[in-house]
């Protein structure tokens, strides 16, 4: 597992981002022959219409309402 400097994604930036330990993942997405792509270049390799095969696990979690607003379900997604 390798972590990298969130600086590098070309969207990270601004007063919202003032991180100091924080480290970017390397998710485990391959292009089509199979080679890593690292995070800063998913914007460019996964573009609409681009065609994914994931193994996911999500849980849906059903608890009471506390107010009418709420829907009363919570989705986590464990892994990607």
């Amino acid at each position: 597992m390798s972590w990298n400097d969130p600086q590098l994604l070309p969207d990270y930036g601004g007063p919202c981002f003032n991180h100091q330990e924080a480290r970017l993942k390397q998710l485990d997405i391959h292009d089509d022959r199979n080679r890593l792509i690292p995070p800063w270049k998913l914007y460019k390799v996964l573009k609409p219409d681009t065609l994914i095969l994931a193994d996911v696990s999500l849980h849906c979690y059903i608890y009471p309402k506390k107010t009418p607003n709420e829907d009363g379900h919570k989705v986590i997604g464990s892994y990607i």
